[in-house]
């Protein structure tokens, strides 16, 4: 930097200043996107799916009690409404499960038949019951479907249970990479102060040089000294 004007000096080191700020920045955003990304797969997979899950037990259940109110009064005309919304609830909540499981689990299969099958049976049931045959109705109901309702239940169970276990195992994964960004960024910090410092001192030396030679000449004028030579 010894042969550059004032000016070219003060540039040449604020733009250095500026290209490490904005890569500072940039692998800022970078990271924060990394652990973003893995919090994104963390509660748009696992924890959906378990709610979804969720969901479709409890609104089978809803299904089952008034069935179960339909079947002890004798009047499905009373509960009909209330059968056909829980169960309209139930398939949507399977097509939403469906759409987002690409690759489903074990448990989530188990569920999406379990529930398919229960649906299928609701229909019998609600079949019977307008037929007036009670007795089969309340034998469906209290046999098959209840230990479909079961499984269900028990898939439903096994589905909150995975998405904590992934839950726990992407928390493990987004905390490693949130100390290895901190580590990289604290190490890149560092650097860029270091060489921060070098061009602040190779700009301060350059800018007070000229000056402590103009002084050590006028220094030597009022000596006597006519002719000096200016190095810098």
């Amino acid at each position: 930097m010894k042969n550059l004007k004032i000016s070219q000096k003060l540039i040449v080191s604020f733009s250095s200043v500026l290209v490490i700020s904005v890569i500072l920045v940039i692998l800022s955003i970078s990271a924060l996107r990394s652990v973003g990304g893995k919090s994104k797969q963390m509660y748009e997979g696992p924890f959906v799916a378990a709610t979804e899950g969720m969901s479709i037990a409890e609104k089978m259940y809803n299904v089952w009690g008034s069935l179960n109110a339909a079947l002890v009064e004798e009047d499905l005309a009373k509960y009909a409404d209330r059968i056909n919304a829980s169960a309209e609830e139930v398939v949507a909540g399977l097509n939403k499960l469906q759409e987002m499981s690409d690759t489903p689990s074990a448990s989530v299969t188990k569920l999406l038949n379990e529930s398919g099958e229960a649906q299928a049976l609701i229909g019998e049931i609600i079949g019977q019951m307008e037929a007036g045959n009670w007795e089969e109705a309340r034998r469906q109901l209290t046999g098959e479907f209840s230990q479909i309702f079961e499984e269900s239940s028990a898939a439903a169970e096994a589905i909150y249970k995975e998405a904590n276990e992934a839950a726990s195992s992407m928390n493990k994964t987004v905390n490693s990479t949130t100390n290895s960004s901190s580590l990289f960024l604290i190490a890149l910090l560092a650097a860029a102060l270091a060489v921060a410092v070098i061009i602040m001192s190779v700009l301060i030396k350059g800018l007070t040089r000229p000056i402590y030679e103009l002084e050590k000449t006028a220094q030597a004028i009022s000596n006597g000294t006519i002719e000096n030579n200016i190095t810098y």
